[in-house]
């Protein structure tokens, strides 16, 4: 199946809270249940203040990796330059035996 590969799924926010009734609380769900039906691990990453910084996301996405996640929702469109920079920081994207970074907005 999909899950065989994945070993953590983490959530970066771009802005708001998991309860924000909108991209984010949705997003969370599906996080949720769908590590909850194949027993895998998950966890969020919220930046710290509304003005978080393009470095910011970088950070959370790099601590999602250092926590175990190879499997990483990023919501919002403001994940787009640490996207980017993601696909440099892990060449291997994509890989089913590496991170894959997935977008959603």
């Amino acid at each position: 199946t999909g899950s065989d590969n994945i070993t953590g799924i983490a959530q970066c926010c771009d802005v708001g809270t998991l309860d924000d009734e909108s991209f984010n609380q949705g997003c969370w769900e599906a996080v949720k249940g769908y590590g909850d039906e194949n027993g895998i691990e998950y966890n969020y990453y919220l930046p710290s203040g509304e003005d978080a910084s393009d470095e910011d996301r970088e950070t959370l996405i790099r601590q999602a990796v250092a926590d175990g996640a190879n499997t990483i929702v990023c919501v919002g469109y403001l994940y787009g330059p640490a996207l980017a920079w993601a696909a440099t920081e892990y060449p291997d994207c994509g890989d089913r035996k590496s991170t894959r970074l997935n977008f959603s907005h």
